[in-house]
């Protein structure tokens, strides 16, 4: 039994911290609406725009999803950086169909910086 509460602390981490990288991933992109509508940043940005958000909400999520977890730091920092994919690619379907043919590239901004978030978030030991 120890193992299904340990995975269910682990899907609770991943569900947090996914919500966590949504919210920053909807600020950044607000804050580059802000500058489209504005015209600082011009239209065909927007999706490097998009890219760098995701990165950026992923590399949050899966850093401090990692570092909550007492094991399996990696795995659960690749599995929140899918599930923000996932998120989003769902949404991509309720509102644009067929979704954007950039799909890969968002794959790749939201599961190669969770990792790296996993990495960046080892915990220093500390000498006894």
């Amino acid at each position: 039994m120890p193992q299904k509460e340990e995975a269910k602390g682990l899907f609770r981490l991943v569900l947090k911290f996914s919500a966590l990288s949504l919210g920053v991933i909807l600020v950044i992109l607000a804050f580059a609406a802000i500058l489209v509508t504005g015209g600082i940043l011009p239209m065909e940005m927007m999706i490097l725009a998009v890219i760098l958000a995701e990165a950026a909400g992923a590399f949050l999520g899966g850093m401090y999803s990692a570092k909550r977890a007492e094991s399996h730091k990696l795995p659960t920092a690749m599995v929140t950086g899918l599930f923000i994919f996932l998120v989003l690619l769902i949404a991509g379907f309720l509102f644009a169909f067929p979704p954007s043919r950039h799909s890969l590239y968002i794959l790749m901004a939201s599961v190669f910086p969770s990792l790296f978030g996993g990495i960046f978030s080892k915990r220093q030991k500390r000498r006894r």
